[in-house]
């Protein structure tokens, strides 16, 4: 007799998640679709651009992940039909009997070409080793990096002690379009963030966008021109254009799921991709309900097509930590109010332990015990 098929889109924290739930029952086959053949450990990202991480202390293959358990197919899934059941890309058509979409998010252009063309973003490993690579190149002064929020804080910190490293006076300066940092964080977070980057030498422009970003200099909405900049472009995330064909989707172009996570048809979703309703908003992108997601995901995927009753998503907040590279970092882990050493040491803890493989966490702890920036050319 022939097992049902789950299908699942993409194999960050919620897509590994949900196939390791998936692999607990023998009676499916689990097959895993992403256009990467490597787990991108996106927190760690900005530790990879300014050299405190390897690139190889942040990625993991996936083959190494999967062990020969699930199977996994590298293509990018450019058409999902949850109704049938399908999903289909370049090189590929398949059939299954539940898809649990866990595609995540990337950087928002909002459409502007010269950010596409002329801009870094931050959405991959590779992506980070470009961004320590350009601005550590002969012809640029410095960075701009667009964005207050947690991803843009944490760059900026880290390609400011990148530039303290590099000793030749390259400058960063971090732009943000309202008047505050960390908009939707506690009041005193925006305000010690904002404090401790200028602590560290990044200038803090708020109230402010950059107008046009050309290949050697960015204009801001003031007039102001910084000459010599790569810009960094993290002013926020959105899911990707697959999902609009799937169900409805909100203003960041997640898809809206249900108490089950079930998002139409035969689809579930979970992690970033997923908007799921929590105490009258939208529940934020993190790690943490990433992986409970998928877990969840998996377990309603699986009762879905073994005829059980699915379970209703839960999710518990243990707050988020805001981590800066001189190891003042702010946050509110567990509701409490957290700046300094503590929440840093936290951060990198919560990292390791939700590595995706013994390996992994092995090659992040090694790196951070070494005191030795990564060279530019790595």
């Amino acid at each position: 007799m022939t097992k049902p098929r789950i299908g699942i889109v993409g194999c960050g924290f919620a897509g590994l998640a949900a196939a390791r739930e998936c692999l607990r029952c023998r009676g499916v086959e689990t097959v895993v679709v992403s256009d990467r053949d490597t787990f991108d450990y996106l927190p760690l990202l900005p530790d990879v651009a300014g050299g405190r991480l390897t690139p190889e202390a942040a990625r993991t293959e996936v083959r190494l992940l999967s062990r020969g358990r699930f199977r996994f197919i590298k293509a990018a899934v450019e058409c999902i039909d949850g109704d049938a059941g399908r999903l289909s890309g370049s090189g590929f058509d398949e059939g299954f009997d539940a898809i649990i979409i866990a595609s995540g998010s990337s950087t928002r252009t909002f459409g502007r070409a010269d950010v596409e063309r002329n801009s870094l973003r931050l959405d991959s490993v590779a992506d980070a080793v470009v961004m320590r690579k350009t601005f550590l190149g002969p012809s640029t002064r410095g960075a701009v990096v667009v964005g207050g929020g947690y991803t843009g804080i944490e760059t900026a910190s880290h390609l400011s002690r990148l530039a303290e490293s590099a000793g030749d006076g390259r400058w960063v300066v971090l732009v943000e379009a309202s008047e505050s940092l960390l908009g939707r964080s506690p009041a005193w977070m925006g305000r010690y963030a904002a404090d401790n980057l200028k602590r560290m030498g990044v200038e803090v422009v708020t109230g402010c966008t950059v107008s046009a970003v050309e290949p050697d200099r960015a204009v801001l909405s003031s007039g102001r021109v910084l000459s010599g900049a790569v810009v960094a472009w993290v002013p926020g995330v959105a899911g990707g254009s697959v999902l609009n064909s799937v169900g409805e989707v909100d203003r960041q172009n997640r898809l809206v799921v249900d108490a089950f996570l079930g998002a139409g048809g035969r689809c579930f979703a979970a992690g970033d991709c997923a908007h799921f309703e929590w105490k009258g908003e939208p529940l934020r992108m993190s790690v943490q309900f990433a992986i409970t997601q998928g877990r969840a995901a998996g377990r309603n995927a699986v009762s879905a097509v073994t005829g059980r009753a699915p379970r209703e998503y839960r999710p518990f907040d243990p707050g988020y930590v805001v981590p800066m590279a001189n190891g003042r970092s702010c946050g509110v882990p567990l509701g409490v109010s957290v700046r300094g050493r503590i929440p840093t040491a936290l951060h990198y803890f919560m990292c390791a332990a939700r590595a995706p493989s013994m390996r992994a966490a092995a090659l992040l702890l090694c790196g951070l015990a070494s005191r030795e920036r990564v060279s530019g050319s790595t």
